[in-house]
């Protein structure tokens, strides 16, 4: 598994040691484990640079504690392995321990324990001051990559005990005779006026629409507060997982849980409330009508099953303002909370949700490659139970989109099958993607230019498209057997990605060539199928990034564009591993272009200078004598549509430098010339050219 976020630690106090600023007190709910990560790679850093193990411990207590003679084992023979120095854990907040093996125990430092986690799985337990009895323990099997274990909430729903339009009541206090009695449950409210939220007035525009309970009345002029009741029923709490208050406001409020006043949730409230006290600070009407999220779930023990009431202290930020606001709304969610896997890691933090395993991939009966008879695909996963879902038009298959597989899948034209397992509660498989390619197919797709299926029929922003094969050269120029063989006497390259990704008049990077960077990159699974290169039967199959490359070639009006694929970890592995140009030259890439016809096209300008011939001997010849931008032939499907002849462009980047130079990336700068709307410019496509750079005292040097 792999984890696109990498958080890294500094040295010091602040980061991983949550110190209280209260006084310690008595706890009533013993501190646990509630997350660790025993095959550590890329999520958590710890002060030496090092990924190694961690683990983290909560305070579920609204108060301060002190961990001083706690232990923490992974040995359930030895409970006294491993004690804590004098730290303390903020209230509801968590302390995260490195399990490094580097015994480091100085208090307002980060804590490391002389033992390691096993991945294969082991124990993991924290013991009381007694060095007897255990508080926190797990008990875990295999663990996988760069993805924690804990305790974590496994299905979740949002109950709004205060929703939208909830029936309030509001009083306009004219001294302070009430007191706080007025934000208990019993207090007596009947006299109160009464209506739906929100709560307030408007002398002008803004906020007339959102007023249920019109206060101008009794406040305009004459007082900045208001009381506010609201009521809720609870049905139960057994499953409750946190709480969150939800305020639209101006200027300012005080809350109170049946009864119980919450300061860290109240907003521009003085220090001292009376019954006409004003915010302390001005809400900007632009602001007001957006909800503000405030958990609140250390809270969590106010609750009670039954009738509670939610109270707010209604602040305007003077008595003659033109306008008041309050809206709040209470969000219960509701879970389950078991031991689960946590694909998003969340060290120091509330757990993310979890899953209770992994569905296995699926396999595919046939593999990928060219066939000249139909076939017939069965497709089987061995997670028990597990539903099989399927594409065949480029898709991503989802938990509800998709055939459900419960037969082969027969298959005799070129089509691409893509397929994922998903089982209620646990982590869905991968999606696997095989590409089966007929020749007798290919050479008759879209012979009249018709748009295949799921492709546009015209032109979108602009940009054209030109499907199939020319008639006029299958048959009368070349022979079909002829063709079909040279369809099979290179590498094939088959780029599959859900059709948006490729056409969509927004998300589309085909109809969108001009755009660049990583938000004009789109996921893409590809396979190398037929090549000599790769000694593995079944092909060659990576998921990657795909970019439109170039510059003249960006032309809305060329309908074949030449592509970028970049192999990230958000993707699945960073690198591409394989003898793209055979096993003497460098195997690892970073990414690389799939060149087409450029400024010579046929497509494009009907050029009969695009022999494809002259920039590859160029390329060749410079391979011959110094390091270069090494190519291959070979031809491109798009979601099983033949896309024609490319060929390979090792990109020059500083990851090429490093490979073939030596020496480290970052030490390269790679400058280049780049084509834009209205002329090309030379830039930086690593490093920099600014003065005192490598690129610029090399310039400077051969002026």
């Amino acid at each position: 598994m792999n984890n696109a976020r990498r958080i890294r630690l500094a040295l010091g106090l602040g980061l991983l040691l949550l110190l209280a600023a209260t006084p310690l007190q008595v706890w009533a709910v013993d501190p646990r484990i509630t997350e660790f990560m025993a095959d550590n790679r890329s999520v958590l850093s710890d002060e030496d640079g090092d990924e190694v193990d961690w683990l983290e411990i909560q305070n579920p207590n609204p108060v301060a504690i002190d961990l001083a003679g706690w232990w923490l084992t992974d040995d359930p023979a030895a409970l006294t392995k491993w004690s804590f120095p004098a730290v303390s854990i903020d209230a509801n907040r968590y302390l995260v321990v490195f399990a490094s093996g580097k015994d480091r125990r100085s208090s307002g430092q980060n804590l490391h324990t002389n033992f390691a986690l096993r991945a294969a799985g082991e124990s993991l337990l924290l013991v009381k001051t007694d060095g007897t009895t255990i508080a926190s323990a797990f008990t875990f099997g295999q663990q996988e990559e760069d993805v924690s274990y804990g305790l974590s909430t496994l299905a979740t729903s949002a109950e709004p005990l205060v929703g939208a339009n909830a029936q309030a009541r509001a009083f306009v206090p004219v001294d302070d005779s009430l007191g706080l009695s007025w934000a208990e449950p019993t207090f007596p409210d009947a006299t109160w006026q009464t209506g739906p939220l929100a709560v307030g007035y408007e002398n002008g525009t803004g906020y007339q629409g959102l007023i249920g309970i019109d206060t101008r009345a009794a406040m305009a002029n004459l007082n900045a507060s208001c009381y506010i009741r609201v009521p809720f029923t609870v049905a139960g709490l057994s499953d409750a997982v946190s709480l969150t208050l939800r305020m639209r406001y101006d200027d300012g409020f005080a809350v109170y849980l049946n009864g119980t006043p919450l300061p860290t949730a109240s907003r521009n409230a003085p220090a001292s409330l009376s019954y006409d006290s004003a915010a302390a600070a001005d809400h900007p009407d632009g602001e007001a009508i957006i909800y503000e999220d405030i958990p609140i779930s250390q809270h969590l023990d106010l609750l009670d099953e039954g009738a509670g009431v939610l109270a707010i202290h209604g602040l305007n930020a003077l008595a003659t303002s033109s306008d008041f606001l309050i809206d709040p709304q209470l969000v219960l969610t509701r879970g389950t909370f078991a031991e689960g896997f946590m694909p998003e890691p969340s060290p120091g933090l509330a757990n993310n949700a979890g899953v209770l395993g992994f569905v296995k991939d699926t396999k595919f009966s046939v593999d990928r490659g060219f066939h000249s008879a139909p076939v017939s695909v069965t497709i089987t996963c061995e997670t028990p139970g597990a539903v099989i879902r399927y594409t065949r038009n480029g898709d991503t298959p989802t938990a509800s989109t998709g055939f459900v597989y419960s037969a082969p899948v027969e298959i005799s034209t070129t089509t691409v099958l893509r397929a994922a397992a998903f089982l209620d509660g646990y982590l869905p498989s991968d999606v696997d993607t095989h590409s089966y390619l007929f020749p007798d197919d290919i050479i008759v797709q879209s012979p009249d230019g018709a748009a295949p299926s799921g492709w546009p029929a015209g032109s979108v922003n602009g940009q054209r498209f030109d499907y199939g094969m020319d008639p006029d050269v299958v048959g009368p120029a070349v022979s079909p057997a002829t063709l079909k063989a040279a369809l099979q006497a290179i590498p094939t390259i088959s780029l599959v990605t859900d059709q948006p990704n490729l056409t969509d008049a927004s998300t589309g990077i085909y109809t969108s060539p001009q755009s660049r960077g990583e938000d004009a990159e789109r996921p893409v699974s590809m396979e190398i199928i037929n090549d000599p290169m790769n000694p593995k039967p079944g092909g060659f199959q990576q998921n990657a990034g795909l970019r439109i490359r170039g510059g003249f070639s960006r032309s809305l009006a060329n309908p074949k564009h030449s592509f970028r694929l970049r192999f990230r970890s958000i993707y699945g592995k960073g690198k591409m591993d394989y003898p793209l140009f055979g096993e003497t030259t460098p195997t690892d890439f970073e990414g690389f272009d799939l060149r087409t016809s450029q400024d010579a096209s046929w497509a494009y300008l009907g050029s009969a200078k695009n022999t494809f011939l002259r920039d590859e001997v160029s390329r060749a010849t410079q391979v011959l004598i110094a390091p270069g931008s090494r190519i291959r032939y070979l031809h491109v499907y798009l979601n099983g549509q033949y896309w024609g002849l490319y060929n390979t462009d090792e990109r020059p980047n500083k990851g090429y430098g490093a490979q073939y130079f030596g020496g480290d990336e970052d030490d390269f700068d790679v400058v280049k010339t780049s084509g834009y709307p209205g002329g090309h410019r030379t830039e930086a496509s690593d490093g920099t050219m600014a003065v005192g750079s490598g690129w610029h005292q090399l310039w400077s040097g051969a002026r």
